[in-house]
């Protein structure tokens, strides 16, 4: 019974399927999706291929292509460069309560990421880059604890690494000041700064 109870529910399965495939480039910023063409790859109905396509809209993943199908969502210059503002808009704000709320643990976690996201961005190894500003942006909002904020900050996330291989995404020199910039946040973080934060960036 408990091994039934515990197991994910079906529609949970395609939707991580999906989305993995998405963010993996597997199925790349453009590709043209219905439910019948994953339902038969994913060997399931279209229902939860239906509702897990639902939830990727929601998140911005995908958007309306034609009478029935869908397309990974392909971000033009202007599009990618606001969702950035947003989400840097964001992470002042939420690097102000982490410097306020984290523990000493948590603002080394910080502080590791932001680092090893440098030392790769320095490196020219754009996928480690990334690796690290994921984990840097989680470390922050766990520290936090705003569920609402850490999903926002997240879609904006996702939806910047799913054009990882457009040359729409910043370039080497590029990512290392974005890094730079990260590591700054994270050492006044682990220095309490909080009146001025913005300051300190």
């Amino acid at each position: 019974m408990d091994s039934v109870q515990s197991a994910p529910a079906i529609g949970d399965v395609v939707y991580h399927r999906i989305f993995d495939a998405i963010v993996e480039h597997n199925l790349a910023p453009g590709t043209q999706i219905t439910e019948q063409a994953l339902a038969e790859k994913l060997n399931v109905s279209k229902t939860p291929v239906r509702e897990a396509l639902l939830r990727l809209r929601q998140q911005g993943l995908v958007e309306p292509s034609g009478k029935r199908g869908y397309r990974v969502v392909l971000l033009s210059a202007e599009a990618l460069r606001a969702t950035m503002e947003i989400r840097e808009a964001l992470e002042i704000h939420i690097a102000v309560c982490a410097a306020e709320r984290a523990n000493n643990a948590q603002k080394d976690r910080i502080l590791t990421a932001a680092r090893a996201s440098l030392a790769a961005a320095e490196a020219g190894n754009c996928d480690a880059f990334h690796v690290q500003d994921r984990e840097f942006h989680a470390a922050i909002a766990a520290a936090v604890g705003n569920v609402a904020m850490d999903e926002q900050i997240a879609r904006c996330t996702i939806l910047i690494h799913t054009v990882v291989d457009q040359e729409l995404l910043p370039d080497g020199d590029e990512m290392v000041h974005c890094a730079k910039r990260h590591v700054r946040i994270a050492e006044a973080i682990r220095s309490l700064c909080q009146p001025g934060f913005e300051g300190c960036l």
